[in-house]
């Protein structure tokens, strides 16, 4: 069986795809328990995913 290059580089945007859209389903999550909770929230939507995924890889150590 012969895999082409279209087929390595569609697997890999549709990897990508599927993990902008777990970011941004997260990041709106967060928002919102953030606003429910009175917070101040951070208004870089970019610095808010980082800060996401710093808090994911954080709770996968057990810290």
């Amino acid at each position: 069986m012969k895999i082409t290059w279209r087929e390595v580089a569609g697997s890999q945007i549709a990897r990508l795809r599927v993990r902008q859209v777990a970011d941004c389903w997260l990041a709106g999550r967060e928002l919102a328990k953030s606003l429910a909770a009175g917070l101040q929230v951070t208004s870089s939507p970019g610095r808010l995913i980082s800060d996401l995924r710093e808090l994911r890889a954080a709770d996968h150590l057990g810290e």
